[in-house]
């Protein structure tokens, strides 16, 4: 897991993955370089709704794609708490345009015009400020005082125009006759008409004493909303003493007394217990219409709070009566700053019932397709002017979600955090509360500096808040804030809290002498869980600080990881004049593991300064750099050739248990020099050669060696064809003489590992050519050509008493006469060559 928390574009991670494999265990280095998209650098260029605006009037499409992103929350601007809460709750909409166009009017700015070609429906709803909108015809002319003179009187709702109403009540009264009049009331009354109109003809009926069967049913149904005239004080004692009648079918005559009586009059005292026992019900289960409305607000008292109902009753207190003029909008969303979550309130006939508790509210509405607005046409107003029972619920009850609330907003508005006390209720609540991530930081940077000053003055930290304290997120963190918490654990000594941040956000967040201070006590005190966690991280701090000696020689000692951070730590170790024994056996290991040898001869040296007793070592530097030197014809470090000289001289007299590469790079080695500059040297030619000659090992190199050890004759008097191959092939060779059309083709002879050889003879004025194919793949063509010619420095050692002429020797002095026209000396030489080598049977088998 990579956490780039805090990294910025190019900053590089690095570290190791530990696999195994058919050798072991083995360290496989990885770097990554962040490289944000285009998209991330220009979120970090809007810092705030201006910027983004400008950008919207500049590229409107991508400005719109950039609010539809998922990290666009990362922008600065949303440092802001009312651009975070209104993009926050405005994205859940199910129209992103109209999100978007929201959003902006939230700051009264406009950019419907931008979405010409984006989203033109959306434009044109806007431009004609319908959109979300119905229609509302008029209401036609009703003669309602006509139809209900009339037996065809159908019920009508309760949305007749006043004026209507007014005449229909003015022709009842003038009805004297009171045989018509109760007609009128009982076709009412079968009708179950119980609109302001029929509750007038059952008033009316009642005054005059009429006896209709369900009169006082329907008049107590139908009496009018808002009615503020008394009725007949018969007809409330008639509902007081008849206790058939439900209270819902009471509500209306509630409302009346409520409205039109006081506290202290009969009839109120009459009904005042069964009022506020019914209200009480109500305000249990927080139900709100405007009848209600009138009678809670003469029931709401001291009185009536009890522990069981003023969560109830503050929640009512606190609300507000909202009126939409657009019939679609089905909910009103409140959303306060502080909380993450958000609470929707139903909208019945364009009204909606919302308590809001605290300034720090934003208000949305969502309309019945799911789409959601800031700005809305609508008039708002509270239900109640009730402050003073308010304050006494707060001060008297534990109202939880106020008080936390309360709290919440108290001390994130405080410039800093001054006792225990406030610390304590700061991470409670963010233990607690669904508070946004915005407000949380608030709290916890409050919380670190008021922990890091204590800390300074050498206060000691009580363990039930320190607890809390190593829990803090410190992604919510500035840089500033993750600096102090980490002084805070380092002045605790709680280095294992301390390195877990480290690992999470980079050693950058702690000052350098208190890091190697962490790293030094995690040592010390074994507080290591993950070795090689731990030491990447000490080695991410080393590179950018690697003069301390105590944690270099730890990583000598204990490293494991990649071989490259083997190698700088090596360096760091050695530029310090540090013991490099263990470290440099452990890189020189990986080598021969990974074959990864670019700096091996600079490790051995360094290894091999020390005494030790691990030959394996030793051996395998050696068959590796022999191997380079003689199979590999690469160059090779002069030290190389030291630790073979030492090695050959412990051995000399069991010369034959020595890797043979060892004797072939030696033996070539000193060809190449002009001298021999010691005995030991001369000592290792002598015996090498006899071995090699003895086990007719034979390579071209070998008459560069006459200058220092006379080598044989039938060495010396050849010329050498030598070819390495790459893999394993056996090379022929093609030979002509003197630029002649004849050319012979000769296998060519392996001496040893992919080195193939062909002796040739070649006499005075001779020029051999050759060149070397793959005998089994001829379409690769030719791989070398060369020439060969007659060694001008050869001396020949003839003549001598003891020794005989070759029939090489015969043959060169033969050409030399033939050269000079001498034939008679030419004759005397091939008759003594016949007589005394006897080969006529083999003369040109040379």
């Amino acid at each position: 897991i990579i956490d780039t928390t805090d990294m910025e574009d190019g900053s590089k991670i690095e570290g190791n993955i530990s696999a195994i494999v058919d050798i072991g265990a083995i360290n496989i280095p990885f770097e990554y370089t962040i490289k944000e998209d285009d998209t991330k650098k220009k979120i970090k260029e809007i810092n705030t709704i201006i910027d983004y605006y400008n950008y919207f009037m500049e590229d409107p499409k991508m400005a719109f794609e950039l609010f539809q992103n998922d990290n666009f929350l990362e922008s600065k601007m949303f440092e802001d708490e009312l651009s975070y809460t209104v993009y926050e709750t405005l994205k859940k909409s199910s129209s992103k345009s109209v999100a978007c166009i929201e959003f902006f009017k939230a700051f009264e700015l406009d950019v419907v015009d931008c979405f010409v070609g984006i989203d033109d429906k959306i434009v044109e709803h806007y431009k004609n400020d319908t959109i979300g909108n119905i229609d509302i015809a008029d209401f036609k002319e009703n003669a309602m005082y006509e139809k209900l003179l009339k037996e065809e009187y159908k019920r009508q709702e309760e949305k007749e125009n006043d004026v209507q109403v007014k005449d229909a009540m003015y022709y009842l009264e003038k009805i004297k006759d009171r045989d018509f009049l109760d007609n009128i009331v009982i076709m009412c009354v079968r009708n179950n008409f119980s609109n302001p109109i029929a509750f007038k003809a059952y008033e009316i009926a009642a005054n005059m004493g009429a006896n209709i069967n369900g009169i006082f049913d329907k008049l107590l149904l139908s009496i009018p909303k808002d009615y503020d005239k008394k009725l007949p004080m018969y007809i409330y004692k008639f509902y007081n003493e008849n206790k058939s009648y439900t209270f819902e079918s009471k509500i209306r005559l509630y409302e009346n007394i409520v409205k039109v009586f006081n506290p202290t009059d009969d009839i109120y005292k009459l009904y005042k217990e069964e009022i506020n026992n019914y209200a009480l019900s109500q305000i249990y289960q927080n139900k709100i219409t405007e009848s209600l409305v009138t009678i809670y607000d003469g029931v709401l008292n001291k009185d009536v709070v009890n522990s069981d109902n003023h969560n109830n009753i503050l929640f009512l207190l606190r609300s507000y009566k909202i009126k939409f003029k657009n019939k679609n909008i089905r909910s009103v969303i409140i959303k306060y700053k502080e909380i993450e979550n958000e609470t929707k309130y139903e909208v019945i006939n364009s009204i909606s019932y919302v308590p809001i508790f605290f300034d720090s509210y934003e208000m949305f509405f969502e309309d019945v397709y799911g789409v959601r607005y800031y700005h809305q046409d609508c008039e708002m107003k509270p239900l109640f002017d009730k402050k003073e029972l308010e304050n006494y619920i707060i001060d008297n009850y534990k109202n939880k979600n106020i008080i936390d609330m309360t709290k919440v907003i108290k001390l994130k508005n405080e410039n800093e955090f001054s006792s225990d006390f406030e610390v304590d209720e700061a991470i409670d609540l963010i233990e607690k509360l669904n508070i946004t991530h915005m407000v949380k930081e608030n709290l916890n940077k409050k919380i670190i500096n008021y922990f890091f000053k204590k800390s300074q003055y050498g206060e000691p930290i009580d363990n039930k808040y320190y607890s809390k304290l190593r829990a803090v997120d410190l992604k919510e963190l500035d840089i500033t804030e993750k600096k102090q918490y980490m002084k805070i654990l380092l002045i605790v000594n709680d280095y294992t809290t301390m390195f877990k941040n480290v690992i999470k956000f980079t050693n950058d967040i702690i000052a350098d002498e208190d890091i190697e201070r962490l790293f030094l006590n995690m040592i010390t005190n074994n507080l290591i869980s993950n070795e090689m966690e731990f030491q990447n991280e000490v080695l991410s701090y080393l590179k950018k600080n690697n003069t301390n000696v105590d944690l270099i020689n730890y990583m000598t000692e204990k490293y494991e990881g990649s071989l490259d951070n083997n190698i700088i730590i090596f360096r760091f170790a050695k530029n310090l004049n540090l013991n490099l024994i263990n470290i440099s056996k452990r890189i020189l290991e990986l080598m021969f593991i990974t074959d990864e040898v670019d700096d091996i001869d600079e490790v051995y040296e360094a290894y091999d300064s020390y005494e030790h007793d691990d030959k394996t070592i030793s051996m395998a530097y050696l068959t590796k750099k022999t191997i380079e030197y003689f199979l590999d014809e690469k160059q090779i470090n002069q030290y190389v050739f030291v630790s073979l000289t030492n090695y050959l001289l412990n051995n000399i007299d069991s010369i034959q248990t020595v890797p043979i590469i060892y004797i072939f790079a030696i033996t070539k080695y000193i060809s190449t020099l002009q001298n021999l500059t010691s005995n030991e040297l001369r000592r290792i030619l002598v015996k090498s050669m006899e071995y090699l000659i003895e086990k007719d090992y034979v390579f071209a190199y070998f008459k560069n060696i006459n200058k220092h050890l006379k080598m044989p004759l039938n060495i010396m008097n050849k010329e050498y064809i030598e070819y390495h191959v790459e893999k394993d092939f056996v090379p022929k060779v093609i030979i002509n003489l003197n630029d002649n059309t004849y050319k012979q083709e000769f296998e060519m002879t392996k001496m040893y590992k992919n080195i193939y050889l062909k002796k040739v003879t070649v006499f005075k004025n001779e020029v051999v050519n050759y060149e070397i194919m793959d005998n089994d793949d001829l379409s690769k063509g030719i791989l070398k050509r060369g020439t060969l010619t007659y060694d001008e420095n050869y001396e020949l050692e003839y003549p001598k008493k003891t020794k005989m002429k070759s029939t090489y020797d015969y043959i060169n002095d033969a050409i030399e006469n033939l050269d000079k026209n001498n034939i008679e000396k030419l004759k005397k030489l091939v008759i003594e060559m016949t007589i005394k080598q006897e080969v006529s049977d083999k003369l040109f088998n040379i």
